[in-house]
This record gives structure tokens, C-alpha cells and sequence, in this order.
């Protein structure tokens, strides 16, 4: 974990610099040996805890100058996912689903700088909302639920497709099955209380899936993030429709290396001894591509 004062040499970094070094950091974590995971084939914790200590959630973590936090969330995605588009969706799913609902859902001070110091210290937390056997468009129509038992709080819950599945910790957001009016409270859960069951995706297999299920009494001054009636679940549904905004940036990033590796193969690749991208109808289709860059940059 970064200590305090390499945290402030980075603070006082320009955007340009520090985005600088996010980009040379991901270029050689992504391309060391010890990237992947050899027995999940998922990105490793070696490799994540070097790009966190490297600061890669530094904006994110309100390391860095408030003022610039979005817009060096969306480039920093946008860096990550060009050279991975798994590693664009992890940092996704740890900033701003997880930090960001840390920050602002936690009870106190002291709970939410503990939570954050997990997350610093290199490890992943994912967030547990979408029910087993429901859609996500029905999120908060939930059957899990928890059950508060004076210092104890049981929880029941089946949830699954959670990113980040079986790692240290999980947010995990369930209906209070004793209230009058819907109230969904936000509890964080260690692994090990956990049982997850890993799902392979398509096309995803860089990041961890799965369904995730509990039945267990916790402490509830502990682990009990924030209760939200009804009138204050607009506030939990924000933080979903502002982590959308880092697929667009996810995106161009990923569109950024299929035009440079397009560029690049079109000029490897001999048609009757010359470059593919000296034939005319290529040549209009690379301008295309880089159009549609540049359109969407």
C-alpha cells in the first residue's frame, strides 16, 4: 500500500503526468508474465496490487484533486482498456461500484476509511445486487433479504453474474423483510461467508462471474453499511447510472487499439510484395476506422 507521502507526491502530479505514468504502468503490468493468473486464467492479484500501488485508483480514492476526478476516472478506464479490456472492466467494477459506494454509503468515518484501506491494500470487491433467478432491469425487486436481531443482523441472499466473484469482499444489497415500507440495506461481506459458484462468460473470461449465496448472522454495527427507504433508493440507482458512463470510455478504448493493431497488421501483411494498406479499397476502410476514432474521442 502506497504510504502517505509517495500519496502526496502523486497528488501534486499535472493530469497530463499522472495519466502518463497509468499508461506506461498498465503497458508493463499487462505484458508481464505474471498478468494472468495461471491456474484461473483471470487477472491476477499480483498484477492488480501492483497497478493500485502504482495509483491507478488514486482519483477515484480522492488521492488526487476533486475537481479532476471524472475526467481522470473516464481516461484512466479509457488507458486501461486499451491494453486489456478485462483489466478497463475490473477497475469498472472496484472504482465505481465499489469505492464509490464505500464512500458514500458508509455509516461513519472510521467504517469507511477501514473498508477503503481493503481496497488500497490490493484487493478486489465486487457489489451483489441482481437476484439468481431475476433480471438486472429488476434490480431491487429482491427475495434476499436480512432480518435484524438487536446486535446481530441475519442475512439470506441469492444473488448472481456479480463481477469481481469470489475475492476478498462484496457489497451486497438486500430488502429488510421486517420494515413497513421498502428499505434496501447495504451490508459488506468478507468471502468467507460467502459461497460462490464461478460462471464462465463469454468473452469475459479475463474477470471472474459468478452466483453468490449466504445465510448468516453478522454483526451489525460491523458490517451494515447504510439503510435506504424508499425515498432514498434514487441514490443507490445514481451510482449505476454514473458507472455507465465509464463504458464509454472503456469503449474508445478498446476501439483505439483495434484501429492502431489494424494499422499495424495492414502494414505487416505483403499482398504480391507490398503492404496490405497500399491497396486502395483498404486504404478506405483504415479512414474509415479512423474517422469513427476520432468522431468518438
Amino acid at each position: 500500500m502506497p504510504n502517505s507521502r509517495e500519496r502526496e507526491k502523486e497528488s501534486r502530479l499535472s493530469t497530463e503526468n499522472y495519466l502518463l505514468g497509468i499508461d506506461q504502468l498498465a503497458a508493463e503490468v499487462v505484458n508481464s508474465k505474471n498478468y494472468h493468473d495461471p491456474e484461473t486464467g483471470y487477472i491476477s492479484l499480483v498484477a492488480w496490487k501492483k497497478l493500485v500501488d502504482g495509483g491507478i485508483l488514486s482519483s477515484v480514492l480522492e488521492d488526487r484533486e476533486a475537481g479532476k476526478r471524472q475526467e481522470e476516472m473516464m481516461e484512466t478506464i479509457r488507458i486501461l482498456s486499451y491494453y486489456d479490456l478485462h483489466l478497463g472492466l475490473t477497475y469498472g467494477i472496484v472504482a465505481a461500484l465499489g469505492v464509490v459506494s464505500l464512500q458514500r454509503f458508509a455509516k461513519n468515518e472510521e467504517q469507511r476509511d477501514e473498508y477503503l484501506d481493503i481496497v488500497r491494500a490490493g484487493n478486489l470487491i465486487g457489489l451483489a445486487v441482481t437476484e439468481r433467478y431475476k433480471s438486472g432491469s429488476s434490480a431491487l425487486d429482491m427475495d434476499s433479504f436480512y432480518k435484524i436481531c438487536g446486535s446481530e443482523v441475519e442475512l439470506h441472499f441469492s444473488k448472481h453474474l456479480q463481477g469481481l466473484s469470489g475475492n476478498k469482499w462484496m457489497i451486497v444489497a438486500l430488502l429488510n423483510k421486517e420494515a413497513k415500507r421498502k428499505t434496501v440495506g447495504l451490508f459488506f461481506v468478507p468471502q468467507e461467508f460467502i459461497q460462490t459458484q464461478k460462471t464462465e462468460m463469454v468473452g469475459l473470461k479475463g474477470v471472474p462471474y459468478g452466483t453468490n449465496e449466504a445465510d448468516i448472522t453478522l454483526q451489525l454495527n460491523k458490517y451494515l453499511l447504510v439503510e435506504l427507504p424508499r425515498e432514498r433508493l434514487d441514490e443507490f440507482q445514481d451510482i449505476f447510472t454514473k458507472s455507465r458512463m465509464l463504458f464509454v470510455a472503456m469503449t474508445l478504448g478498446h476501439l483505439e487499439r483495434m484501429d492502431d493493431e489494424t494499422n499495424y497488421y495492414a502494414s505487416e501483411r505483403l499482398i504480391e510484395g507490398r503492404p496490405q494498406r497500399e491497396i486502395p479499397a483498404v486504404q478506405g476502410k483504415l479512414r474509415e476506422i479512423k474517422a469513427r476514432r476520432e468522431v468518438a474521442y
